[in-house]
Order: C-alpha cells, then structure tokens, then sequence
C-alpha cells in the first residue's frame, strides 16, 4: 500500500513540474515584462519591476520557479506591480467557499438523486430522472447562471455579490455551481448504486429479510461512494481555479475571474503561479481520491 501511494505521489509531482514548464514556456514566448518610455523614446522596464528579476535571464527565472513555486515573484500589473502571493490571497478564499458551499450542496443532491434512480431503474420516473440530470448538465455554466438570475429577480435576490458577501448573496453563485457538478455526478451513482444492489452479498442481505435501509446503508453505500469520491477529486481545480464564467457573472472576487484577467493582461508571473497551484490541486485531488477508493476497497489497490 506504501509503495503504491508513493508511485501515485511520484506521478503527481511529474504532473505538477509538466504543467508549470508548459506554461512556463508558452508566457516565455508570448508575454514580456511591461515597459515604460522616456523622454528620448528609451523603453525602461517598469519602476515597481525593478529589483525583482522579472528581466533575468530565463534559466534563473525558470530554476526559481521549480524552487520556489513562484511564491517570490512580482505580478505585471502596474502601478505597484503586487508580490503573487498576496493576490493568490486576497482571491483564494472567496473561491474556497464559494467551491465548498457548492460541494456541500452538490454531492448530497448527486446521491440521493442517484440511488433513487437506482431503486426505481427501467422505470419511467427513472427516464425522465436521467433525461433532465444530462440535459441540465450539457447547458453551459452560464446558462445556469444567468436562468437562476432571470428566477430570481422576481424574488428580489441579489443577482451579484458584494466585497462583504452577505449570506443571501452567496446563494445564486453556490447553487448555479451547485447544479452543474451535481448534474454530473448523478449517472455514475446510480450505476455505481445498481451494481451494488445486483451484487451477491447484497441479494443475501436481502433475501435474509434485513431492513432496506440497513442494506442500503452498510452495503450498498460504501459501493455507491467511491464513484463520486473519484469525481469529487477530478472537481479539485474548482477549488482553486473556481468557475471563470460563473463568477464573472455574479462579480465573484475569486481566483478564476484573477486569472482570466492575468490571461488577458499578460500577467505572466500571477497566471504561472495559478497555473500551477491549480495543478498541485489537480495532483492532490487524484491522490486523495484515489487513497479514499482504495480504502472504501483494498481490491482497487493493484498487488
């Protein structure tokens, strides 16, 4: 078991050092550091670059990003060209709740949907169950967004939210990110759920006449748990890169609306660092996940 998650954590690390020499690379390429020009046309880098090593030669640049992470770098953005991690600070925390809140609402919907469909499977209620589940999950986040907004505005709710984020607003962003993983977890519980109930120990279980809910809970559950701990893993960015679209839509101060505009400002030093935090995240995800699975069931662990 040791030996096996230590060669997941190996291969999460290449992950990790993949991603930030890609983007490493392509802001290389097509960033450079902002420059200002005197009076005698001269461009000069910027005076809040300065002493920074945003124009050091690229090795060094790239060794201190491997070191370090980025966590020392300068970010691009005139005027006073912010140090990364004090913006990855102000914009992290609203991504974590507004990703947290959503996973708390989204995985309990996922298996309760879903294991309802799994008792009723080949039944009408069960087609139309799974008929809205994809339709409303093939929509585009900002779909969502905006149809909740449209549902909401007769109610009087916020349809944005504040720097100080009262709880009510919080409840349109939460749930539009809410639907589209839930949507998505929905099909792979209830297959995870009808293989379980077709399982021979369960059938036992049944035909020895156990309460329904003593199956469903210490036999059934545990089967129905490790597809969407798989997927709750695979959501991981979105705790960390949260949802561009979603919260442009809502005005969320939060880490994706931070690195579009890195993007679209050619903020090369803040959009490396995200790129590879939200990777790290991606890594951590899969390897807690897969860790979970594993101990739900010792079988998923190769010999």
């Amino acid at each position: 078991m040791t030996r096996w998650l230590l060669g997941r954590a190996a291969y999460a690390a290449l992950l990790v050092w993949l991603v930030a020499t890609l983007v490493f690379v392509l802001a290389e390429v097509a960033t450079s550091p902002p420059t200002t020009e005197d009076a005698e046309g001269q461009e000069h880098l910027l005076a809040c670059l300065l002493h920074t090593g945003a124009d050091g030669p690229t090795l060094t640049r790239y060794v201190d990003l491997l070191c370090t992470g980025g966590l020392g770098a300068h970010s691009w953005r005139p005027p006073d060209c912010r140090p990364v991690v004090d913006l990855l600070r102000a914009h992290l925390p609203p991504t974590l709740l507004l990703g947290g809140l959503s996973l708390l609402l989204a995985w309990p919907i996922a298996l309760g949907v879903g294991a309802w469909q799994a008792l009723r499977s080949g039944s009408r209620a069960d087609a139309v169950t799974t008929t809205v589940a994809v339709s409303l999950h093939a929509v585009p986040g900002f779909l969502v967004a905006l149809g909740l907004q449209l549902l909401a505005r007769p109610l009087g709710l916020p349809l944005t939210t504040t720097l100080h984020r009262a709880p009510i607003e919080l409840l349109l962003p939460v749930l539009s990110l809410a639907v589209v993983m839930a949507t998505g977890w929905i099909r792979p519980v209830r297959t995870a759920v009808v293989e379980a109930l077709a399982l021979p120990h369960v059938e036992a279980a049944r035909a020895r006449g156990l309460p329904e809910a003593h199956v469903l809970r210490r036999h059934v559950l545990p089967h129905a748990l490790r597809p969407i701990v798989v997927l709750i893993g695979l959501s991981a960015p979105r705790f960390v890169a949260g949802s561009v679209i979603i919260e442009k839509i809502f005005a969320w101060p939060g880490m994706g609306r931070l690195l579009a505009e890195s993007a679209a400002n050619g903020d090369a030093p803040t959009l490396i660092m995200g790129a590879v935090l939200v990777a790290a995240c991606v890594a951590a995800g899969d390897l807690l996940a897969t860790a979970a699975a594993a101990a739900l069931d010792p079988r998923e662990v190769p010999a």
